[in-house]
């Protein structure tokens, strides 16, 4: 009792549904964090660990506690208590049926409330931040599109201490970023977030949370979206802020080598409910639920890895890019080299890997390849055509042979449309017939292990998980002979992951599909890819058979990505 008495952040038998009347999402969630304390939460995409995080600080209005409570400090921050029924209108969601209201016995008491006061408002800015800090699993989440990273920095600092200037500001986030070793400090600063890699947009969320020094830091994912360097650089940084400062830290991950490292405790969550809990040696050592042991025994090693997938060396070029080079021009007449002199070929039923530190140009090239951005010079040619000069019904044929999964799944779609209704856009060009197209967007999802009733469902109501293999079922609607994945399963859990690379190997296999693959995951490239690119500040450092690469690297570099997976 004394020790729930102590917990910096304790969760008491929370029961969280929905406001727009779905089951329970959550389920008698116990859960107590303590000061210098790290709890790190696994489970597959879907199985309620970022609305864990959303009912902690009710950062949405759709999510409702029904029973349990959550409290910080011993401060209730929301409850559920006996009250008057609160009957609900029928809601019709486009493109599903319609969700009947429910006669509810519970009424919520939130400390934050749906309209609150000034005082309520100061007390939440307060708390939130200094006592909560929070990184989202996407980084857009964190960062205002409009404003510069400097002054983001400076309005969260200035939200908490009015004394705080812009130059102090600026000055103490140029030595955070310095400590997680960015390169050039200053451009990030004067830096857009649209401006930055999604890995970087990542890593300056993750400064900007750390730089309040909170109590307790929520993290979904913050090391999803960079690479093995990277991830080991920011692991170290978060275990020096709890050193240094006490902070109870409560991290979401699928990527088990995270939890290796980190946690004190591990929480394993299914379908709303904690099925396993206990310290990091019972839960990765000796796992007592049949779910955590395959959670254990989907995660890949890049000590068993080797290539596979042999192809005839007479296979035609789907993909030729040649000595293309991008150069970006920033205010104050600085420019910025992305991408120089890079030269890669695919072949038909190929994969190739791109991996590298996040701001090597990975994404860049991506964006030359598909040409949603062109070259300063070179060439770049699908299927013997150029794209960069391609235009009208050539360009468009040419799109249909080239398609591309985002690193960042929700902004890829559409938000007003459901996921059904934008796989059939996808699929208009090729199948006439609304209903044909239903029926085939329904296949495609569960082709990607989601069922027919993500079809009705807009991308903010799904996980950041289950929305990318949506847009994997998306990208593969018009049978592309390239499929560009950038990050593709950064948001997966390794299950899930697994399943996707089993499908698209399949796919690749039956027809013949070349996938330009672009990763921070060695184990994963590793056992999926027939040759291996790596980049370092815009040029290939290193090329080769996968195999070869990874076992007898020849670069100083290559050797320290290698050498930083984190393994269980």
């Amino acid at each position: 009792m004394e020790q729930e008495q102590n917990a910096l952040l304790e969760l008491k038998n929370l029961s969280v549904r929905y406001a727009d009347g779905s089951d329970s999402v959550l389920q008698g969630i116990s859960l107590s964090l303590h000061a210098g304390e790290i709890i790190c939460v696994i489970g597959e995409s879907g199985s309620g660990k970022s609305t864990l995080f959303q009912s902690i600080l009710q950062l949405q209005d759709r999510v409702m506690v029904t029973e349990g409570s959550v409290a910080f400090r011993g401060e209730v921050l929301c409850e559920a208590s006996a009250g008057e029924s609160m009957p609900r209108k029928s809601r019709q969601f486009p493109g599903g049926a319609p969700v009947v209201g429910m006669q509810s016995r519970l009424s919520v008491r939130s400390f934050w409330g749906r309209n609150p006061s000034k005082l309520v408002t100061r007390r939440l800015r307060s708390i939130r931040g200094t006592g909560i800090g929070v990184v989202f699993q996407e980084p857009g989440a964190s960062l205002d599109p409009t404003r510069k990273i400097w002054r983001q920095f400076y309005d969260a600092m200035h939200a908490h201490d009015k004394s705080v200037r812009k130059m102090d500001a600026r000055s103490k986030a140029e030595q955070l970023l310095k400590q997680m070793e960015f390169s050039d400090p200053d451009r990030i600063l004067d830096s857009y977030p649209v401006q930055l890699s999604g890995g970087m947009n990542q890593r300056v969320a993750i400064v900007l949370a750390m730089a309040l020094k909170p109590d307790v830091l929520l993290a979904d994912e913050p090391t999803s979206a960079l690479d093995v360097t990277v991830q080991a650089q920011v692991i170290k940084e978060l275990m020096e802020l709890r050193r240094q400062y006490n902070t109870a830290i409560l991290l979401i991950t699928h990527n088990m080598g995270v939890a290796a490292k980190m946690a004190d405790r591990i929480v394993v969550m299914k379908r709303g409910q904690i099925v396993e809990c206990g310290t990091r040696e019972e839960v990765l050592k000796h796992p007592k639920h049949p779910y955590t042991r395959k959670l254990l025994e989907a995660v890949p090693k890049i000590a068993k890895m080797k290539s596979e997938n042999i192809l005839q060396s007479d296979m035609q070029p789907i993909l030729e890019v040649s000595h293309i080079t991008k150069t970006f021009h920033e205010h104050g007449g600085r420019q910025f080299r992305a991408v120089n002199d890079i030269s890669l070929t695919v072949r038909e039923g190929e994969c190739v890997g791109i991996v590298g530190e996040s701001g090597s140009g990975k994404s860049t090239l991506a964006r030359m390849v598909t040409r949603l951005l062109l070259p300063d010079s070179g060439s770049v040619k699908l299927c013997g055509t150029e794209l960069t000069t391609a235009k009208g019904a050539s360009l468009r044929a040419a799109y249909r042979n080239i398609k591309m999964i985002f690193q960042e799944p929700r902004s890829s779609f559409d938000p007003r449309l459901t996921l059904g209704e934008s796989i059939c856009e996808a699929l208009e060009p090729v199948m006439p017939g609304k209903k044909a197209r239903m029926e085939e967007a329904g296949r495609l999802l569960c082709s990607v292990s989601l069922d027919e009733s993500f079809l009705g469902l807009y991308p903010g109501q799904v996980s950041g998980g289950e929305c990318q293999r949506a847009a994997i079922a998306r990208a593969l609607a018009q049978k592309p002979k390239l499929l560009i994945c950038d990050e593709a399963t950064s948001a997966l859990d390794v299950s899930v992951q697994a399943q996707i690379i089993v499908l698209l190997n399949e796919i690749r296999q039956n027809q013949q599909l070349s996938i330009l693959l672009i990763s921070h995951d060695l184990a994963l490239v590793s056992s999926f890819c027939d040759r291996l690119y790596v980049l370092y500040e815009g040029t290939v450092v290193e090329e080769g058979e996968t195999a070869q690469v990874i076992q007898n690297p020849r670069q100083p570099y290559t050797k320290k990505l290698i050498d930083s997976v984190l393994s269980i």
